[in-house]
């Protein structure tokens, strides 16, 4: 038989006595009076266990909210696990995250939980003067919409779609800028505690803070691989992804294409129309190749008026068929100089492709294949693609 702790045996009477001088010393303590004191006493326990079992899940989900703030290598990781955060804590089933973008006053949706494929396709949005994202944006405290129904005024077409019927939304911002809103909201009236409440406020607060810290180093990361005037990548950065990608092929066996791309006569375009001319046209044409890639394609400027693109898990096939759409788009534009001449562009382009049956690619060769193409292009009368290994 188990021995009961002494000090155990008292403090458990001690509690039991407490219990009972509830009751005044007229009244008879009966068998019922000491059930409703069990029932008293079990009902707090079980509050007690609930907010102990509330707290710590706060708990961890800020200390799991602080680490991601501190070890996050992308934004979209960062993103995710604000969103996540907000939803655990306040007990909403879905939650979104929106960035305010000031110089084109618009909001850009960031990260999104629980919502349809729809509902993601609507990544950007105005602010308009006397909608909910502009109300948002000017309440200085949390703004709280339990019942859409009760506020016409705010109910939009995405809302509608969604079939959202309650909000709780909560500006990001620092000392120095508004970063974004933070949205939990819910497929029914939802009227939230007063822990959720807090929750998404102590929330705001440190994701205002870590997101725009993070953006602002994003921001310079990407400044120091950008070339200033292509907005494209630069030459080092080619060399680290193109080096990525040559040990992806070796590593998963799957081809990676180069694309290597030179304006034709850029000496004669810079005498004719001026070296001011010559950087437009340049700009001009990474631009187009910026918006023709792919997302997993790395665009660069790779010296002078030569450009490189690089196309992973791309067939050569493939990767020709790429570039002559490049040509033909450049080939069909009509550009204008800063003074408002209109001219127009052609370029040569040179394609090769590292497979892993082809042995040991190597970046040196890959790179030398495409250069070589490109070489061949302009030999044969420019303006044309040229693939390695034709004659």
């Amino acid at each position: 038989m188990e021995t009961k702790d002494p000090e155990d045996v008292k403090g458990r009477s001690k509690q039991l006595k407490q219990l009972l001088d509830r009751y005044t010393s007229e009244e008879e303590v009966t068998r019922d009076n000491v059930a409703e004191i069990i029932r008293t006493s079990l009902k707090e326990k079980q509050q007690y266990e609930e907010n102990f079992i509330s707290v710590k899940k706060a708990f961890d989900v800020l200390y799991k909210l602080s680490m991601a703030v501190s070890e996050v290598d992308k934004l979209e990781n960062l993103y995710k696990n604000v969103v996540t955060s907000a939803i655990e804590m306040t007990g909403f089933p879905a939650g979104s995250l929106a960035l305010f973008n000031e110089k084109e006053n618009k909001m850009v949706l960031a990260a999104s939980y629980g919502f349809s494929e729809a509902f993601t396709k609507n990544y950007c949005w105005p602010v308009r003067p006397g909608g909910l994202t502009a109300f948002i944006l000017n309440n200085k405290d949390m703004t709280l919409l339990s019942n859409l129904e009760k506020h016409p005024i705010f109910y939009n077409p995405i809302f509608l779609s969604e079939k959202i019927q309650s909000l709780m939304a909560i500006t990001l911002r620092t000392d120095r800028k508004i970063v974004g809103i933070l949205y939990v909201n819910d497929f029914k009236p939802h009227n939230p505690s007063q822990q959720a409440l807090m929750a998404i406020k102590v929330i705001s607060t440190i994701a205002g803070t870590a997101l725009w810290k993070a953006q602002a180093f994003e921001e310079s990361r990407l400044l120091s691989i950008t070339d200033e005037l292509t907005g494209l990548f630069s030459y080092r950065y080619f060399l680290q992804q193109l080096s990525a990608e040559v040990a992806r092929t070796k590593r998963y066996h799957v081809p990676t294409t180069l694309i290597m791309m030179d304006m034709d006569h850029f000496k004669q375009h810079n005498d004719t129309h001026g070296h001011l001319a010559g950087n437009h046209a340049l700009s001009a044409l990474g631009n187009i190749l910026k918006m023709g890639a792919r997302e997993n394609d790395t665009a660069a400027r790779y010296g002078g008026d030569e450009f490189a693109l690089i196309m992973p898990e791309t067939s050569l096939s493939d990767g020709i068929q790429a570039a002559k759409r490049l040509r033909r788009q450049i080939t069909d534009d009509l550009f204008v100089t800063p003074d408002g001449k209109p001219y127009k562009v052609t370029v040569s382009v040179g394609v090769a492709s590292i497979a892993p049956e082809q042995g040991s690619p190597s970046v040196e060769g890959l790179i030398k294949a495409a250069d070589r193409a490109l070489y061949k292009a302009k030999a044969g009368g420019r303006d044309q693609v040229y693939p390695a290994g034709s004659t």
